[in-house]
């Protein structure tokens, strides 16, 4: 299978699958078996501010923060070679250079007859509120 983010919906603005993923609230993305990007939605674009073309392969390292990184791929490959859907907490840059902290989710991969995968898509990224409120405690005793 040629992997590929030219051929229909993904691409065309003007499609109508296109439209609701871009339309939902949240921030999503799906990627090949390899780990490498097919799809960004535009809400994740707008975030991040990278453009399509940046974010996609392996593109969207550079909206992770580097001490987080490692981690984040470790796990995330981990994921993909079981086939398990699991999560991982990460700061996502929003384009004016801040780090949130995200909590990564993916489900389990899309599979084809033959019970190989295809793509598997993540589920939306939520900010980690658990993150915020342990640094607040965290800075209240180094205060």
């Amino acid at each position: 299978m040629e992997q590929s983010h030219t051929d229909g919906w993904a691409t065309d603005s003007d499609h109508p699958l296109r439209m609701m993923i871009d339309h939902i609230p949240t921030l999503a993305w799906s990627c090949w078996p390899d780990g490498s990007t097919a799809f960004f939605n535009q809400r994740w674009l707008d975030y991040t501010g990278l453009a399509l073309e940046q974010a996609l392969g392996w593109g969207w390292h550079v909206a992770i923060h580097p001490d987080d990184l490692g981690r984040l791929m470790d796990t995330w490959l981990a994921l993909l070679a079981s086939g398990e859907p699991g999560e991982e907490e990460a700061r996502l840059r929003r384009g004016d250079g801040a780090y949130r902290w995200f909590l990564f989710r993916t489900v389990a991969p899309i599979m084809c007859a033959d019970n190989s995968a295809i793509a598997s898509n993540s589920a939306p990224l939520f900010p980690s509120k658990r993150k915020y409120v342990n640094s607040l405690y965290l800075a209240s005793f180094l205060q």
